[in-house]
């Protein structure tokens, strides 16, 4: 400990973090063992106190995330899109509604945002990987939020189902800005455009039918309430929809044709411009 706190910048800030850690934990004992036996695991947490007050607080709040870092996490690689949406859909089935999951989707967030700090800090990931990494993880808790909401809505309203009555309408959100170009950073909001397949309304539930357009809206409302509301648990990430087709002024969710009609006659040269990234 004395020879890693003799390589940080602030070893009194590191040693009030370590105290603060250590008496947060359950298992304090298990900490002290393992960094009496593991020079690099007292590394890792000495790391993470000198060089970031978020990941911090983090560690602090959830002392158990260090073990799991120190045992259970590859930090070589950018975790694979897949691999977080499974993890993260098994954890959502273990709440009964939309509300649990959106504070169950921040914790894993949490966690995330520890392992994907601590590639970058302790074990120097490239720029490109944790670009990487953060953009896969928008990515799942997206998909999350959307198959969320839909869970949410489908008891109220059925399925939305296109104008010929027989196929499903269907949802897609297109990111833009950083998210778009797979260069997430950790201050990053996400720019997002909200679209569906076509015109037409839902099968119906316990709330009545709605048309596609207003089933889509809602659909959406969620997806930012998932994703961007602040609470006990933080948020998961900042959401900007003014990149939509006439922005705060245009409806929240864009039937795909009205979305392509806008660019080819009403979209100015730098909203298309913007969708390259997309």
């Amino acid at each position: 400990l004395h020879a890693h706190l003799m390589e940080c910048a602030d070893p009194d800030r590191v040693l009030v973090s370590l105290q603060r850690f250590l008496e947060a934990a359950m298992g304090t004992q298990t900490h002290l063992a393992l960094m009496a036996t593991a020079p690099r695991y007292t590394l890792l947490l000495t790391t993470i106190f000198d060089q970031s007050h978020f990941l911090t607080d983090i560690v602090c709040r959830n002392p158990e995330y260090t073990l799991w870092i120190w045992e259970e996490v590859d930090l070589n690689d950018a975790r694979p899109v897949e691999s977080m949406l499974n993890e993260l859909q098994a954890q959502l089935a273990a709440f009964p509604d939309f509300i649990t999951r959106c504070q169950s989707m921040r914790r894993f967030k949490r966690r995330e945002i520890l392992r994907i700090g601590v590639r970058e800090l302790y074990s120097h990931a490239s720029m490109v990987s944790i670009t990487e990494d953060l953009s896969n993880l928008a990515d799942a808790a997206l998909e999350a939020a959307v198959l969320s909401g839909m869970d949410d809505l489908r008891p109220r309203y059925g399925t939305p189902k296109a104008d010929n009555g027989v196929s499903d309408a269907t949802f897609a959100i297109i990111a833009m800005g950083k998210l778009g170009g797979r260069e997430l950073n950790f201050s990053s909001d996400i720019d997002l455009l909200f679209i569906y397949s076509s015109e037409g309304e839902t099968t119906g539930g316990s709330s009545g039918t709605l048309s596609n357009a207003e089933y889509f809206i809602k659909l959406g409302e969620r997806v930012i309430k998932a994703i961007s509301e602040q609470t006990a648990e933080g948020r998961v990430f900042r959401v900007d929809m003014r990149l939509r087709p006439y922005g705060r002024m245009g409806s929240l969710a864009v039937n795909i044709d009205a979305c392509i009609d806008y660019y080819e006659h009403s979209g100015r040269a730098w909203e298309r411009q913007a969708l390259i990234k997309a």
